[in-house]
Order: C-alpha cells, then sequence, then structure tokens
C-alpha cells in the first residue's frame, strides 16, 4: 500500500500552492486611475459645451441690440414722415392763394377806377343845361366819355345818383360821386346800357358851375 493511503498521510495532488493563491487575489483589484478615467472625459466635455456657450451668448460687453432690428439705431422714426409731408401741404396752399392772387388781379376787380367808362347823365329836372353841366364836371375829372340824353330816368330818384350794372363798376361809381362833391352811388339792373348812369337832380345845381 502506497503512502498516499495512509490514514493521517496527505495527497500532494490536492495541496494548492501557496503562490497561486496569492496570484488570483490580486488579479481582482481594478486600478484606481483606469476607473476614474471615465469621470474625468465628461466632466472635460461638459467644462467645453459651458465654455462656449458662454462665449457665444453670455459673453459680458457683447452688444445684441445690432442684431435687432426692432432697436436698430439705423431704423428710420415713426413720425419721419407726417414731419415731411406737413411743408409739401403747406407749400401747395401757398401757391393755391398766389395764384388765386394773380388771376384777380389780372381781371378787373370790384376796387379798380376805370374812368373810361361810358357815363350817361340824365337831367330829371326843369333845370335848363344842368346835364350837360354836370358832363362837363366829370370831363374836367378825367372821365373821357361822359356824355348827356334828353331822355327822363325812371323811376324818380329824391337826390343825384349814380348808378351802375357791374359789380366791378362800383369802384368808378363811387369815385364819380366823390369828384362830383355830391350824390349818392347804387347799383342797378336797368337803364345804363352795361355803362354808368348819372341822373342829375337839384342838388348838383348849386355845386355845378
Amino acid at each position: 500500500m502506497s503512502n498516499s493511503t495512509r490514514q493521517g498521510g496527505y495527497d500532494e495532488r490536492l495541496v494548492v500552492p501557496l503562490e497561486a493563491s496569492r496570484r488570483g487575489a490580486h488579479r481582482a483589484r481594478t486600478n484606481p486611475l483606469v476607473a476614474a478615467l471615465p469621470l474625468l472625459v465628461v466632466a472635460i466635455v461638459v467644462a467645453a459645451v459651458i465654455g462656449v456657450a458662454y462665449a457665444l451668448f453670455l459673453k459680458p460687453g457683447s452688444d445684441t441690440s445690432a442684431n435687432d432690428p426692432l432697436t436698430s439705431p439705423t431704423a428710420p422714426p415713426a413720425t419721419s414722415a407726417p414731419a415731411a409731408a406737413q411743408p409739401s401741404v403747406t407749400a401747395s396752399k401757398s401757391a393755391s392763394a398766389s395764384s388765386s392772387s394773380s388771376s384777380a388781379s389780372s381781371s378787373p376787380a370790384a376796387g379798380t377806377v376805370n374812368k373810361a367808362t361810358v357815363i350817361t347823365v340824365y337831367n330829371n329836372t326843369g333845370i335848363p343845361g344842368l346835364a350837360k353841366r354836370v358832363s362837363s364836371a366829370l370831363s374836367s375829372k378825367g372821365y373821357s366819355k361822359a356824355g348827356v340824353t334828353t331822355a327822363k330816368w325812371t323811376p324818380a330818384v329824391s337826390q343825384t345818383t349814380v348808378f351802375y350794372s357791374k359789380d366791378s363798376q362800383a369802384a368808378t361809381a363811387a369815385r364819380v360821386v366823390k369828384d362830383l362833391g355830391f350824390g349818392k352811388a347804387e347799383q342797378t339792373t336797368k337803364g345804363t346800357g352795361g355803362g354808368i348812369a348819372v341822373v342829375a337832380m337839384p342838388d348838383a345845381d348849386s355845386v355845378v358851375p
């Protein structure tokens, strides 16, 4: 019988070497640097993302208003158009007023005295030659077309009256009254023949020579 079968003996094949046990224990351990490497990579990536975002959007002193079309300093003010339109309206009104003034000055105005107007003198009294005397007095004042008629003016008047039919003759009729020194001016729709009619009454006899 061999030694391996002896009671109290041992079998060398069943004995585990001490070095093998130690070698297995060291193999189960992990290097600390290798374990921390993934966390370090994640931290670096996060820091890089934060740095890029800060540089693009949160950089101190950056002026983002230049890229905003609503706050751009080059945008024209909302009230600039009405302000520019106002002088045009005023100029248009001034031009219109100037045109009206020119038109009024080129047409016979109510304030224009025309001593070349035809004037017919009526003698509505029984005083002989009174119409002739009035006509001569007008001629001496520069009225080049003053004449007389033998007809009587109707209806009757109470004082010497200078009748005119057109608004443009109002100033001339008033000037006739002023140059004669008596009578009144009055507008009528008949009897003047397009000119001015002077109806002489007794108040003219004491004034005209």
